[in-house]
């Protein structure tokens, strides 16, 4: 079993990527609850697929589940917490090279969070998570690093009222496996 493990592993090389993330959330657009939030992640490239292209750049398809702690200070009726959350990312990755410039990134993508509680922004537990990222990439073609920006939206997506929803945004660095 172990053998068939390391073949297989060895075939995908490069197409898994291990994330890691820290922000806060963004006092906009209804948004009340100032959390400050670490994550990691496992994500996996299904490689470039046609269907993703966005102009002269081929999409890349990726999943990503990854692991959240968020700690808030409390606002209004709820008192100083800390939440973890589990959630599954699926987006487009776009890379182009702009000239005099380092390679960059974008990713526009779409997923869940289950969380372990509620809180003032978030009166659901299970949301939706809209996202786009941007940065740069740093290293050798095969070891590149994606190093940028994460900006992901919670929310419920209207299914439970006063949806206020939180804006996040994050330091992303992603490293192959």
């Amino acid at each position: 079993m172990v053998l068939v493990w390391s073949a297989f592993a060895a075939a995908q090389k490069n197409h898994w990527l291990v994330s890691g993330f820290s922000g806060q959330s963004i006092i906009v657009f209804g948004s009340a609850d100032s959390r400050v939030t670490n994550g990691v992640g496992l994500a996996y490239s299904f490689g470039r697929q046609a269907r993703l292209r966005m102009g002269e750049h081929p999409g890349e398809l990726i999943t990503e589940v990854y692991y959240d702690l968020s700690k808030s200070n409390g606002v209004k009726n709820f008192p100083a917490n800390t939440t973890s959350a589990w959630g599954f990312l699926t987006y487009a990755r776009y890379r182009w090279r702009p000239r005099s410039a380092p390679a960059s990134f974008l990713d526009i993508g779409w997923g869940l969070q289950d969380a372990s509680r509620t809180s003032r922004d978030l009166v659901s537990k299970l949301n939706s998570t809209p996202f786009v990222d941007f940065g740069f990439l740093v290293g050798q073609d095969h070891e590149r690093a994606f190093v940028g920006a994460r900006l992901l939206h919670i929310s419920n997506a209207n299914t439970v009222d006063h949806n206020r929803g939180q804006n996040q945004i994050y330091l992303l660095i992603q490293l192959p496996l």
